[in-house]
């Protein structure tokens, strides 16, 4: 016999409704963003906890903000039992990565940071109290195709993808006190990271490539190592500069010579006054070309997966500790006070 009176099943959340509330990035509140502040949203749910720490990039150890994180964090677990921990990391794709394999070389939480920055806090505290690490991020190989289906041309992307990659390895790379790897291994991760974004992109910018075993086998030769990653890096920039010369309103005599002084890793060839020439062609808040406008679309689509990704990990009965740039944090809070209140 059926129960009476019949138990009300639970409404549905509405999901695309809650990704329309994502902030696009010319919003005033994205704009006027306080450079450096972090942004840190917390919510409670019954007994389950999420908290979504907006970051200011760094790789420094000594920062303030990495004492607001590890606080945060350590606050965040004493509520909880491992089993019911989820860590979401920027950056961290697919839910497959060897975690041992990152750290391998990483002795201390400061060594984590200057390789990783503030993500390096949470892949310890992962790795030392065997928390788990869910992906946030979508596929790249969707959001590529996402922005051939939006008009964008192959090139336009695989440049995006280029000055987004310096962008974010700048401060590391240029900075001796976080610089954590070898010349030789600072150029093998550019070409990795090279032969990455042909294949993503469809582009021919690097007319011979290599497999993996192969790139790997060349390090027993020196000469023949140094000799093919010039090329490769000859190639692949020649690509780059015939593309970037089509961005309007660029600094473009500042911008290659301070990609190729990054590549040779010789911070005396950038002032730091000019440091933000790496990030104006990819700021998401401003339209001056249609990287940009891939900007700000690549990053909404991020965040609409991160919403997404949330609402599933909440509906799995988990809580959630998060660390992610602090203007996705801006992005995506009416998403989120949406999504809290749907779940109440």
């Amino acid at each position: 016999m059926s129960e009476w009176p019949p138990q009300a099943l639970p409404k549905p959340i509405d999901l695309r409704s809650i990704v329309n509330e994502i902030l696009p990035y010319d919003h005033p509140k994205l704009k006027e963003r306080i450079k450096g502040a972090s942004h840190v949203l917390e919510y409670e749910l019954g007994d389950q906890h999420l908290v979504f720490f907006g970051a200011k990039h760094t790789n420094d150890p000594a920062s303030p903000m990495l004492v607001q994180l590890q606080a945060k964090l350590d606050q965040f677990l004493k509520t909880e039992t491992k089993e019911r921990v989820v860590l979401m990391i920027e950056g961290m794709h697919g839910d497959e990565f060897n975690l041992e394999d990152c750290l391998k070389h990483i002795a201390t939480h400061e060594d984590a940071v200057s390789r990783y920055g503030e993500k390096g806090l949470l892949l310890c505290a992962a790795r030392d109290r065997g928390l788990t690490i869910k992906s946030p991020e979508a596929p790249e190989e969707s959001l590529v195709q996402e922005m051939l289906d939006r008009g964008f041309e192959r090139e336009e992307i695989a440049l995006f993808l280029v000055l987004r990659g310096f962008t974010s390895t700048i401060g590391r790379q240029m900075d001796p006190r976080s610089r954590s790897d070898s010349q030789e291994d600072w150029l093998m991760a550019c070409a990795r990271e090279f032969y990455h974004i042909q294949e993503l992109t469809g582009v021919t910018w690097i007319r011979s490539i290599k497999s993996e075993k192969e790139i790997s086998s060349l390090l027993q030769d020196q000469p023949a190592f140094h000799e093919y990653i010039t090329r490769v890096v000859t190639e692949f920039m020649a690509g780059v500069n015939a593309e970037f010369k089509r961005l309007p309103g660029m600094k473009k005599k500042l911008l290659i010579p301070s990609m190729k002084a990054l590549l040779d890793r010789d911070q005396t060839q950038i002032p730091i006054k000019d440091v933000n020439a790496f990030f104006d062609p990819v700021d998401p808040r401003k339209t001056h070309s249609a990287i940009n406008q891939i900007s700000a679309a690549w990053n909404m689509s991020r965040d609409e997966y991160l919403v997404r990704q949330m609402a599933r990990v909440l509906d799995q009965k988990k809580s959630i500790f998060i660390v992610f740039g602090g203007s996705h944090a801006i992005a995506i809070e009416p998403a989120l006070e949406k999504l809290m209140a749907a779940h109440v």
